[in-house]
């Protein structure tokens, strides 16, 4: 239920005048703000006590704003209040827009294909050299107050190069509600990575080159890690990772065809208008 303070409107109503159309609550030399004005913006509140202290600020900023622009146009030269032509100049800009966007609905194709993007990252590498280290993580976090024998055959079953084992490990994981990645290939920035599990590692490249397995534990899980791939800092970032980047960069690259090709269609579509009718 909205509600809007009935004493507090009756208070101000009593200190303005009434038509019978509305109810004035604040006049400026300029400006007036009505009771209906006001229960059009109020937002909605479950008591009236909230409902009236909404009201009181509202009604003090109004006042505020409304005489600081009074000010304001009384102090400054008709040329500086004169913005003819910026409102024509951002209305056409507002129509361009929204008429590139309806050409862009109606005529652009979306559809990119494996073979696009693979194209457009061989041509472009350069472009997507990495900042950070990237890593190809399997890994295993479960209740550190597990059973010591369990842990044990949930290490022997992850460090496995067995696909039967790794399966069996599967459902484990899964019986013990444990938080888990076995099979997917997501790549992961190496600080994202590293500071969900809080790893200090130091030296990361040397580490990535001769590690691929880490266990610990922490106050909350017992955690085992396999580094199954890793790109180094300035090598190329894996196209999996990049997908839907490159995706994007190619509609964005449509998209930006399509408009000039619609502009000088119907530049030239005028142009031969206006030759037929010489």
């Amino acid at each position: 239920m909205k509600f809007i303070p009935c004493l507090l409107l009756l208070f101000l109503v009593a200190c303005t005048s009434r038509t019978e159309e509305q109810v004035n609550l604040l006049q400026t030399e300029n400006y007036s703000l009505s009771e209906a004005d006001l229960v059009a913006l109020s937002p909605e509140f479950e008591n009236k006590e909230d409902s009236l202290k909404w009201v009181k600020t509202y009604l003090k900023s109004w006042k505020r704003d409304r005489s600081f622009l009074e000010s304001a146009q009384k102090t400054l030269q008709s040329s500086e209040l004169d913005f003819d032509k910026q409102i024509e100049d951002y209305k056409h800009s507002l129509i361009r827009h929204r008429y590139e966007e309806w050409i862009v609905s109606k005529y652009l194709d979306t559809v990119v294909t494996k073979e696009e993007i693979q194209s457009y990252y061989d041509q472009n590498k350069s472009s997507f050299l990495l900042l950070d280290y990237m890593v190809q993580p399997h890994f295993v976090s479960m209740d550190v107050d597990a059973d010591k024998k369990l842990k044990r055959e949930v290490k022997k079953l992850f460090k496995s190069k067995k696909e039967k084992d790794w399966k069996k490990l599967d459902k484990v994981c899964y019986d013990l509600n444990a938080d888990y990645e076995l099979f997917d290939s997501t790549w992961y920035k190496w600080n994202d990575f590293s500071s969900s599990f809080d790893l200090k590692i130091q030296r990361t490249s040397s580490w990535l080159r001769y590690n691929n397995f880490i266990e610990f534990e922490d106050s909350v899980n017992y955690h085992l890690i396999k580094i199954q791939d890793y790109k180094l800092k300035n090598e190329v970032s894996p196209l999996e990772f990049e997908k839907e980047k490159v995706r994007k960069i190619i509609l964005l690259k449509r998209k930006l065809k399509l408009i000039k090709e619609k502009k000088d269609q119907i530049y030239n579509e005028n142009l031969k208008n206006i030759k037929e009718h010489e």
